[in-house]
This record gives structure tokens, sequence and C-alpha cells, in this order.
């Protein structure tokens, strides 16, 4: 009987079954691969992970390099590179509408006489202790807002909404602006109040008007310290050696030829501010410990005086119209030197100014109006006290008050000189404004 052999193979269910398991281990990896917590998910967690790490070391790094900045730069660096991203210049046009008011009285800068103040019916007024309140044919509100009618006063004249870049730094990172056309408004000093009050006056006028306190932007008047740097040395230098001259039967002194005999009485007058200056002579005596700006070393007086301009007035009961006169003689230092169109010529301005800058400087400074500053001329046997100007690209001198007891009034434009920090400042196209 013949058996067959049998042959070893793979049957049908053991097909299955490794099919199956196949699938079950397929299964599982894929799960381990692409499931909620497989390679795949761990891996996009992983570089998400590493994305998130980057962008808080790159903040870190960021945080880390603006303490260095802080520490090497300070806020005046960071401030100035603003203004180099911003691509500000000395000249570009920035846009500021500035809306304020300022009541300008004029008891204190002119010599005009007190009147009864009137209401509409031509009755007096009367302050909360029933006594008349006066005021001054010089009496002005003055307002930077939009044009309306107020008090039948034109409002709105002292409106400046165009600004130019005057300097791109002011030693601590801010931008110094200045109007780029000037209102025809203007506003009158004269006599010994105008000389007393002239700093306080322009300074309050400019700060109430222009002034935004909530963005920390500060204005106040131009002066001599603002014009000064921006003059080539040499031709400053030139324009105080040669200021020296003669004026009719009256000599010119220049810084080193101070009178050497004081005044007669009957020119011997001065305004109350005299008194508090260093190096005033008054009645034969010298005093040396004034407020020390006024020496034959220092040109120009620029300070606020009195914190009130009532005290600049009554600082001494006896005094009329903010003056007196001594009872045998003064002798004033001279403290003015002057030039003729040194604003308008190029030539005048720093070297390291460009065309185009001295060009939009020269159309700023070709005007007239008033600067904070404060000087005294002496000839050999009077004197003019004296509140600066600039008048039409040359700097001017505008006499308040004669030592022979004469007065002049002038009225000047109003100059203020902006304070802004570069951070309110944006650039919209080509225009800068102010936030």
């Amino acid at each position: 009987m013949k058996y067959l052999k049998k042959q070893k193979g793979i049957t049908l269910v053991a097909l299955v079954v490794t099919i199956v398991i196949l699938l079950i281990l397929a299964g599982v990896s894929l799960n381990l691969v692409l499931g909620n917590q497989g390679l795949v998910t761990k891996a996009n967690e992983g570089r998400t992970n590493y994305f998130n790490a980057s962008e808080e070391e790159l903040a870190l790094l960021n945080n880390l390099s603006d303490a260095i900045d802080n520490y090497t730069m300070g806020e005046a660096g960071k401030k100035k590179q603003i203004t180099e991203n911003l691509g500000l210049k000395i000249g570009d046009v920035v846009t500021y509408s500035p809306e304020g008011t300022y009541e300008w009285k004029g008891e204190y800068a002119t010599t005009a006489e007190l009147i009864a103040k009137k209401d509409a019916n031509d009755a007096p007024i009367l302050d909360e202790n029933e006594n008349p309140v006066y005021e001054t044919a010089d009496d002005v509100l003055l307002d930077s807002r939009a044009a309306n009618v107020q008090e039948e006063r034109e409002a709105g004249a002292y409106r400046i909404t165009s600004w130019k870049v005057l300097s791109l730094d002011d030693g601590n990172g801010n931008i110094l602006l200045v109007p780029n056309t000037l209102p025809s408004a203007t506003v009158k000093l004269q006599g010994a109040p105008g000389y007393n009050n002239a700093v306080k006056l322009l300074d309050d006028a400019c700060s109430s008007l222009y002034s935004d306190i909530s963005k920390g932007i500060l204005a106040r008047s131009i002066d001599m310290d603002d014009i000064e740097p921006m003059l080539d040395s040499t031709a400053l230098n030139t324009a105080k050696a040669n200021y020296s001259h003669t004026n009719s039967s009256y000599t010119y002194l220049n810084e080193n030829e101070q009178v050497s005999t004081a005044y007669a009485k009957k020119r011997s007058y001065f305004p109350l501010l005299y008194e508090l200056e260093n190096k005033s002579v008054i009645n034969g005596t010298e005093k040396s410990n004034g407020l020390g700006l006024n020496s034959s070393s220092a040109n120009f007086i620029k300070r606020t005086d009195a914190t009130t301009l009532e005290a600049n007035q009554t600082t001494f009961s006896n005094a009329t119209n903010g003056y007196l006169q001594a009872y045998t003689s003064i002798q004033p230092y001279q403290t003015y030197y002057g030039w003729s169109s040194v604003l308008t010529t190029a030539a005048s301005y720093k070297s390291t100014f460009t065309s185009v800058e001295k060009t939009a400087l020269t159309g700023i400074f070709n005007k007239t109006f008033w600067l904070a500053s404060r000087c005294v001329t002496t000839y050999s046997n009077s004197c003019y006290f004296i509140v600066l100007g600039v008048g039409n690209g040359s700097l001017n001198y505008y006499a308040m008050f004669y030592s022979g007891n004469d007065v002049i009034p002038n009225s000047l434009a109003l100059f203020p000189v902006v304070t802004i920090s570069p951070l309110h400042i944006e650039k919209d196209g080509n225009n800068f404004i102010v936030e």
C-alpha cells in the first residue's frame, strides 16, 4: 500500500490569522506615528515648542538689547534714534494744531494808564470785594484756537498749525519746532513795564497758546540762546567786534569801553529790574552780588525774574510805572551787540548746515518778532534799556526805556519755540504730523 508524503504549508486559517495580526501591528504602528500621542504629533509639538522657545528667546534678547541701549544710549539716545528712523531733517514741516488762550495784561507790558472795566451797559465791573476792576487799552485776549468772534475781538489770530524743525536734538533728544508762518497779530511792549516783564510775558503767552501739557509738549518764546548757536562763529565774532560807533554827539561804547563817569541825575532813571542785575551801579555803588546775568562778558539777559508779574511791578512802593530815579546817578554796563542781515545771509549759518537747511531757516527768520532777551546800550551820558527782536532778518534792538525817562512803544509778533518728543510725531506719506 502506497502512502502519500505529508506536505508542509500555510493553511487558510493561518493565513487569515497572519493577516489579522499584520493589520493589528499596522494599526498600532499607524497610531504610534499618526495618533494623538504619535510620532508626528510629538514632532509637531516639538516644532511648536521649539518655535515658541525661539520667540521667547528672541524677545528676551530684544529686551536685553533694549536694556543695553537704555544703559549705553539713554533716553535721549533712543529719541535720537526715533528721529533718524522718521527721517526728520532741519527745515522739515510738521503739522501741529495747539489750542489755547492768554490774557495779555497791558499794565505789565506798557505804560498805559489803567481804566475802569465796564460791562455792555457801560456800568463798572466790580470784583468780589466790590472794588472796580481795571484794565488798559492794551489788554488783549490772545487765542490760538480756530477762528471765531469773541468779545468783539478777532479770536484765532494767534493760530499756528504749520511748523518747521529748528533743531533735531535739544540736548535731551527732543525736537524743537518753530512757526513755518507767523500770524499778523502783534503784542505791544513799552516803557519800564515792558523791559521788566518782557521775558515772562512772552514766555507765558507762548506757553499758554502753544503747549499741550497732556503730551508733554512745551512752548516758550524764542530768545538769543536759540539763535546764537546757529550762527557761524566768524560772522558772530565780527559782529561783536564791530559794534562800536558814534551817533551824533553820543559815543556808542563797546564791551571794553564802559563809561567811567556816572550819568547826571537828569538821566538817572532806571527800570526796577536793573536794581536786581549783577554789576549794576546806582548812586555810585556797584552791585557785585546780583543775579549774575548782566556783566560785561555776558551779552544778553534771559531771565524770568519774579514768579509773578505783580512782583516785578511792586518791588519798590515808590516806583512809578515800574521805574525809579537814582538820587545821584546810574552807570549801566553795556550788554548789546548787533549786526545787519545776519539771519538772511546764508554764509552766517553754521557750515554744517546744507543749502536746503539754510534756505529753510532763512525763510523762518525773515520775519519780524520779539526775542525774550534784554540788553542795555550805553552812550557817554545816557543809556537805553532794550528788548531784542528780529526784523526782516536783522537783529534789532527795541528801546523800552531811556535813562532820561522817555518811553518807546513797539508792537511785534510772538515767535514760539515748541519742545516735543519724537514719540509724538508720526510720518504720513511724505508728511509729518503730531499724533
